[in-house]
């Protein structure tokens, strides 16, 4: 395989996730920092909305609090659909609506592109949602597609209208890496200009029980806690979770002002084959090479690789192959220049089957942000039998620093799937960003918005959060453009104009300590017009419209005094029409006469509508002066609505 060209090198420009007991940066990050692990009985809240019956033989594992809340109407699909769709499919669509929200982009700027989805196989051998129905339900055809894997790709880019290609991938344990390796290249050729790469993986149905014996393939601990590369190590334990990340070119990521928060530099894919033992027993030799063709296919050096993420299932034999096959491949390139730690995420958050490597890329994600090296869950001593050679590796045994050296920080990232497929990859953080330019004491817009009150203040909190935790580096024209333009926008909203941090703070303290606001009765409430994507709108469009309807030319006369279009960017351009002079109060503001409730997304009047004029219609023009990088906050920082299905 030969060096990698710089058009391959991929970038992770948003990521969602849902684990046991954290869903956000920082819980993940404090329970890796700290070491814990997120195994228990099944919530007695999961057990009553699913109607399992908790035993004392039940099996312990990471498992998620809830799995039946959905928002069926923001997805435009009935309740009794909804219903007879898997619980896997049902979250994979609110966390890829996550994953582009935290991008910076709203679901819609994506609607209509050439987006790929790639999905990793979830489930087997645990039951799927088709399979504990009555038998009188499986005969419906929502039933059966609801279920199918192969609808888990299909589903997302249908709501979402991505029309990329749409795939599920099952190599077993290494699904995710192998997707996410897809993407890379299905990008590299021009397949696509995003991807959507995920999937989410739940145990439905009665739970894993401790027998007396070993279970089937003798890789469970016996007491439910995974104790990678340790000496009392006996195996992994049940997880569950998963998420989406956003990759696009990286080239394309710099050029469109993207934050990055990893980028893929290498990746490679092979197979035991006949060079192990048998069909579920690893290969040190096809280990070992899997590993080099990636570092070949990056172009980098293995001695700057500063850690690596191991598959790390904690079994007897499973941990000492791995390492072997990880000194072969250091051995191999002859790297004597330092000792670096190895992890596993396993320990923590258990196995996750399909998407055991999503939490590997996350955790590694997660230390890239914190500047640390997080330690092994349950790390004491390390098993007898690993070869660990002295000068090249070791296990990350407490929390520690990451110092960055004289590039990036770098990590390899390793995912071995019980079918004998193999991936490993490379990743390293992303470029840091320029410091945003001088800040100019305009009047910005900032618009948030949810379906209910509790939610709206939800969002008010946060944001009033964010701000007071560094009030002098909040990057305020940063976060307008993110919350005007590149969120969506539901009927209860908080809008108002402000200079600087100060007089928006003071906007969002009085919306949380001052006396409720609502519309005052016998008066119509406000109405907001927010334009759309305005690509293939002209200004005689604009003008035309402003001649037909006289509340519109308010506006247009408005949005023309506050953002001259000589000096605004394409966003500037969809946001101005938020500005209206108008500051919303809290309450149900009317909503356009274009909006419904029940639409996967709000469709525009005519001369606001979706014409595509460009082969990349998500990317900015180059015509056009590009926003600034979004430095401070970033855009998955920023306040949004949340999963759907959440206020």
């Amino acid at each position: 395989m030969g060096t990698i060209e710089e058009g391959a090198a991929l970038a992770v420009v948003g990521a969602a996730f849902e684990f046991p007991q954290c869903a956000d940066w920082d819980t993940l990050t404090a329970l890796l920092r700290e070491g814990r692990d997120t195994m228990r009985g099944l919530p007695q809240k999961r057990a009553e909305s699913t109607g399992v019956v908790r035993t004392a033989s039940d099996r312990e594992g990471g498992w998620i609090d809830d799995v039946t809340g959905f928002d069926h109407r923001y997805f435009g699909i009935s309740k009794a659909d909804a219903e007879l769709t898997d619980p896997r499919q049902r979250r994979m669509l609110q966390l890829a609506v996550r994953a582009i929200g935290e991008a910076g982009y709203a679901p819609d700027e994506l609607a209509g592109s050439g987006t790929a989805v790639l999905v990793a196989g979830y489930g087997a051998p645990h039951p799927s949602l088709y399979n504990l129905l009555p038998a009188g339900q499986q005969g419906a055809g929502p039933a059966m597609t609801g279920s199918l894997h192969a609808y888990a790709a299909g589903r997302v880019a249908y709501h979402l209208d991505l029309r990329g290609p749409a795939e599920v991938i099952d190599t077993s344990c290494s699904s995710f890496l192998v997707a996410l390796h897809e993407a890379r290249w299905k990008l590299a050729r021009g397949e696509c200009d995003l991807a959507l790469v995920g999937g989410f993986e739940l145990v439905l149905g009665p739970l894993p029980r401790r027998t007396t014996g070993t279970d089937g393939l003798g890789v469970l601990s016996s007491d439910d806690r995974c104790r990678p590369f340790d000496s009392a190590a006996d195996g992994t334990t049940y997880g569950e979770g998963g998420g989406f990340v956003l990759v696009k070119r990286y080239e394309d990521a710099v050029r469109d002002g993207d934050t990055i928060c990893a980028v893929v530099r290498g990746s490679a894919v092979n197979q035991d084959a006949g060079r192990s033992t048998g069909l579920t027993a690893p290969s040190p030799a096809a280990q070992s090479e899997v590993i080099t063709a990636a570092w070949q296919d990056a172009g980098v050096d293995p001695a700057t690789v500063g850690y690596v993420e191991a598959h790390g299932t904690a079994t007897k034999i499973g941990d000492p192959i791995e390492i072997q096959g990880l000194a072969g491949a250091f051995a191999a390139a002859r790297d004597t220049t330092g000792v670096r730690p190895v992890s596993s995420v396993k320990g923590n958050l258990g196995h996750l089957g399909s998407m055991a490597s999503f939490a590997g890329l996350m955790r590694v994600i997660a230390q890239f942000r914190a500047g640390e090296i997080f330690p092994t869950a349950h790390f004491r001593e390390a098993n007898p039998l690993l070869a660990l050679p002295e000068h090249t590796l070791r296990i990350a045994a407490g929390a520690e620093p990451w110092p960055t050296g004289r590039g990036p920080r770098r990590a390899g990232i390793s995912s071995f799937g019980l079918s004998g497929t193999n991936a490993h990859m490379v990743v390293e953080e992303g470029p840091a960003d320029p410091p945003p330019p001088p800040y100019t004491h305009v009047e910005r817009p900032f618009v948030l918005s949810a379906r209910d009150l509790s939610g709206l203040d939800r969002q008010v909190r946060r944001l009033r959060d964010l701000i007071a935790a560094d009030v002098t580096g909040f990057d305020l024209a940063a976060a307008g453009e993110v919350l005007t333009a590149a969120r969506e926008h539901f009927p209860l909203r908080h809008a108002w104009t402000a200079r600087d941090t100060t007089e928006l703070l003071g906007h969002l303290d009085a919306v949380l300590h001052g006396p409720a606001q609502a519309p005052v009765p016998g008066t119509t409430p406000p109405l907001v017009l927010a334009l759309g994507d305005t690509v293939a709108t002209t200004v005689a469009d604009l003008r035309a419209c402003a001649a037909g309807h006289p509340a519109f030319a308010d506006i247009h006369e408005e949005a023309g005094r506050r953002c001259p279009r000589a000096s605004g960017t394409r966003r500037s351009a969809r946001w101005c029409g938020w500005s209206a002079g108008t500051r919303c109060s809290c309450g149900p503001v009317s909503p356009p006469p274009w909006y419904s409730p029940t639409a996967s997304a709000p469709t525009r009047p005519a001369c606001c509508g979706r014409r595509r004029t460009s082969p990349r219609p998500w990317a900015r023009s180059a015509t056009r002066p590009r926003s600034p990088r979004r430095p401070t906050p970033r855009p998955c920082e920023v306040p949004c609505p949340g999963s759907p299905g959440t206020p």
